[in-house]
């Protein structure tokens, strides 16, 4: 594989999540007003609850990650 042909994989790859991101927006709405004006139910609100803590924590881990990467000379 050339780095050329890796690199249009890439853009595609981006320019695909940017277009699926725009295409949910309407349907991530509707679902957000329907949880405001309804409960939720407690199952789903534990899920979104731990979901949100690991994104966190992946965030960090891959921040830290490439600070690490970043710092001349290894961290």
């Amino acid at each position: 594989m050339t780095s050329t042909f890796h690199s249009r994989i890439c853009y595609l790859f981006a320019a695909l999540m940017i277009a699926l991101t725009f295409a949910a927006m309407p349907f991530d709405m509707q679902v957000a007003r329907y949880f405001l004006k309804n409960d939720v139910p407690s199952l789903l609100r534990a899920s979104l609850t731990l979901s949100e803590i690991v994104a966190h924590g992946v965030g960090t881990i891959i921040i830290l990650v490439a600070v690490a990467l970043l710092v001349p000379g290894g961290y």
